[in-house]
């Protein structure tokens, strides 16, 4: 049963100021699994005027376990979430049952008008355990290309932070990671084998397109790679 929360800036919800997660996805292993839910164009733990913190509790958005094939924004940039401000993640993608999550065209830990920082206390986007999910996105469509990367900064740790021995094959694309500085590393792998950190794709017709991240003006480093587990990792075409 698919379910949208929000649907872009005319649907917007204004979800804050909860004592958990503004939005929360869950599912056991032995029920069926949360799919194919939309989470768009929303802001999550933000004031009414997108100028102050009102954050949730928890986490701004908690993918947990059984959860597979959501999309948290969208290839529009109206359907992108603000999620700023929350008490521990911006998003948090959590469980071995986690995974080909979306991740596209958000604006984490930054006021309503994208100049501003308006940190969550912990990662802007933590992967947790969970394999093959998707933090930005290049997209061939009919009309062209669509880059569809988020723009992670100002959060009090790090940008993007990936963990855990079955956290793999993930992919980190196409994103604006430290415009305005995050606390710790712009992206950490700890402990996680085999993810992406930014590609090179070929499309049919033989042309490059390039997409890496922007990695920048972090606190700490720009790519961390830790744990002895943390093995053959790509990092490619960033800058």
């Amino acid at each position: 049963m698919e379910t949208e929360i929000g649907g872009g800036e005319d649907f917007r919800n204004l979800i804050s100021g909860n004592g958990g997660s503004g939005v929360m996805l869950e599912s056991e292993a032995a029920l069926p699994p949360v799919t194919n839910h939309r989470v768009q164009g929303n802001w999550i733990g933000l004031n009414a005027a997108g100028d102050a913190d009102l954050g949730n509790d928890h986490d701004g958005v908690t993918l947990f376990d059984n959860c597979r094939n959501n999309r948290v924004g969208g290839l529009e940039f109206a359907e992108g979430n603000i999620i700023s401000g929350n008490g521990n993640n911006g998003i948090q993608i959590a469980g071995a049952l986690a995974t080909d999550n979306l991740i596209l065209q958000n604006r984490i830990g930054l006021d309503g008008l994208g100049g501003t920082a308006v940190p969550n206390n912990a990662d802007g986007v933590l992967i947790d355990g969970a394999p093959h999910n998707f933090v930005g996105q290049v997209f061939l469509t009919p009309t062209g290309i669509v880059d569809a990367g988020n723009v992670i900064a100002g959060n009090a740790s790090n940008g993007v932070r990936i963990i855990g021995a079955t956290a793999t094959t993930n992919e980190v694309l196409t994103n604006l990671i430290g415009v305005i500085p995050n606390g710790g590393d712009g992206v950490l792998i700890d402990g996680a084998p085999a993810n992406i950190i930014g590609q090179v794709f070929v499309t049919p017709d033989g042309d490059e397109v390039v997409a890496g991240n922007s990695i920048s003006l972090n606190t700490g480093n720009g790519v961390q790679i830790v744990g002895a587990a943390a093995a053959n990792n790509e990092i490619t075409s960033n800058s």
